[in-house]
């Protein structure tokens, strides 16, 4: 169900990484957004993490303006 507005992924953790668990997040149905978290910010990771069910991708540490920027773009504020 979509009780969660919006999911933050990390990158890596400890049982699967964050591209894994966006794509199985995705194949149960959740169609809301998804923002990867990553210090990993070379543009093929950005994809991968994309590809793999992410609506975007920010760098850590991230910048206050920018964190605005995504949730005012997908939670309407």
């Amino acid at each position: 169900n979509d009780i969660y507005d919006l999911v933050f992924m990390d990158n890596q953790m400890p049982i699967m990484s964050g591209p894994d668990a966006s794509k199985k997040i995705r194949e149960m149905g959740y169609i809301l957004p998804i923002i990867g978290l990553t210090g990993n910010i070379m543009e093929d990771d950005i994809n991968y993490f994309m590809e793999n069910g992410a609506n975007e991708v920010l760098g850590k540490p991230t910048k206050k303006d920018k964190l605005n920027e995504v949730l005012n773009k997908y939670l309407y504020l």
